[in-house]
């Protein structure tokens, strides 16, 4: 569970966590101990790998939840699996699946896994160009992991608020969303979210004509590892943007 808290906050120590839980789990025969780290290392491998890489650990997590029967595991779990489906591109199947999660999920989750659950549903409706759904539940979704209660999700929340004003060329507001994600955590613990993050800066203010004020930016993203432990296996386009 501190893994899972840890997600966006210390991607590294989130994920060290997560397989030494998970080796202390299969040790003592701990199937729920098993469903959250196998739950926490799907997500960070959605977030640092492939969606493919995650998705065994999703199914094996989603698997140890039913069999304990705990709803709100097996939520989480197919919440990850549609936003596998969503960064393969195959939009409408994973809208499709965290609709028919929605209710219940509103019932039995809290916090960040509640926001969540309806960012991912946010994720689909932009990416279908549906700016309105999309705003709905973004800002549903940060009023349920705020500050307080998000474990640094609500960065997450601000960071894909600022990416959808950019669409719509809504700089002046994209840059306030930018910055109170940079403002809520350190970003050397989570380089692939301050890389997103600074992107988004570099983009509102040359928008703004301030471009020279970005400058800053780039050099931070440049200076990000580009392996796993930074922007993650698949995203070194960070630093090509950059």
């Amino acid at each position: 569970r501190t893994a899972w808290r840890l997600l966006h906050v210390d991607s590294a120590r989130a994920i060290t966590l997560a397989d030494a839980a998970l080796a202390k789990a299969l040790a003592r025969g701990d199937a729920m101990g098993e469903a959250w780290a196998r739950l926490a290392r799907g997500f960070h491998l959605l977030y640092f790998a492939r969606p493919r890489d995650a998705a065994p650990e999703l199914k094996a997590a989603q698997r140890l939840f039913d069999a304990q029967g705990n709803r709100a595991g097996h939520i989480l779990a197919r919440t990850g699996l549609a936003r596998g489906l969503w960064r393969e591109g195959r939009y409408d199947e994973s809208l499709g699946l965290v609709l028919a999660l929605r209710d219940e999920g509103m019932a039995v989750l809290r916090h960040e896994q509640r926001g969540l659950l309806l960012n991912t549903i946010a994720g689909c409706y932009s990416a279908r160009n549906e700016s309105e759904q999309a705003f709905a539940y973004m800002y549903q979704a940060l009023r349920d992991a705020p500050p307080a209660h998000g474990h640094g999700y609500d960065a997450v929340l601000h960071c894909n608020l600022a990416h959808e004003l950019l669409q719509l060329g809504d700089y002046h507001e994209a840059l306030k969303h930018v910055e109170a994600g940079l403002a809520r955590f350190d970003a050397a613990r989570n380089p692939r979210l301050a890389s997103v993050l600074h992107i988004n800066r570099v983009i509102c203010l040359t928008e703004l004509e301030r471009a020279s004020e970005a400058l800053p930016d780039i050099a931070r993203v440049c200076a990000i590892p580009a392996d796993a432990s930074g922007r993650g296996t698949l995203t070194p386009h960070f630093e090509t943007l950059a």
